[in-house]
């Protein structure tokens, strides 16, 4: 079921289901595949209220949270980490959220249109947030919080398959602004099963659909 699921999140995050696309004039071979066309007030965050935004109150500062023992973390800069593939220019970022293992999760796809190139991040939080909340995401076992390292891939290209890794993390920062709406900062790096690197920047609203 994960997985028909994981294929058509897959579609979607690539603007191959939704109606409201614009074909992909990147010129890097997508052979007409088409890129989300979202509008500002299109973007739905969902409702904050004063206690969202904590991963099991770990804080979740605007600098990126706690770690998993409840203390503070240094302050974290978002830059786009040295790779073999980096991802930051005119992405396109999406989540389809759900429940599993009794927590908040999470699917979200980047999709780079000027590479073609799309990374998928399976998040994991406590279930009484109403988004995402900061902090930093390590691969591996879902139950623990963090990357699902089963369900979160790279693809070089829209025709290619799925490639996963075998190490990494994401470090997310959600800042609410004045109109109660989530901003969002994402840096990761990940290392692939071939030894290759990827790593992404992303600073903007994501597109949010309730599974």
């Amino acid at each position: 079921m994960f997985r028909y699921l994981l294929m058509f999140a897959a579609a979607m995050s690539l603007g191959l289901v939704l109606p409201s696309c614009e074909p992909d004039d990147s010129g890097s071979g997508g052979g007409g595949i088409q890129k989300p066309n979202y509008d500002d007030e299109d973007i739905k965050d969902g409702p904050v209220d004063d206690n969202a935004g904590t991963n099991q109150d770990k804080g979740g500062d605007d600098e990126g949270g706690n770690d998993e023992g409840g203390n503070v973390e240094e302050e974290v800069t978002f830059e786009l980490l040295p790779a073999d593939y980096m991802l930051s220019e005119d992405i396109s970022a999406t989540s389809y959220v759900m429940s599993n293992y009794g927590l908040r999760n999470d699917y979200m796809s980047f999709y780079e249109s000027k590479s073609d190139r799309t990374l998928f991040i399976n998040f994991y939080a406590e279930p009484d947030n109403t988004y995402l909340p900061s902090g930093r995401y390590e691969l591996g076992d879902p139950v623990s919080g963090g990357c699902e390292q089963l369900y979160s891939y790279f693809m070089r290209y829209t025709s290619d398959d799925f490639e996963r890794f075998t190490e990494g993390y994401a470090q997310v920062q959600a800042t609410v602004d004045e109109r109660k709406k989530v901003n969002y900062k994402v840096m990761a790096y990940f290392t692939l099963l071939s030894g290759e690197t990827v790593s992404m920047l992303y600073e903007g609203k994501i597109k949010f659909y309730e599974m």
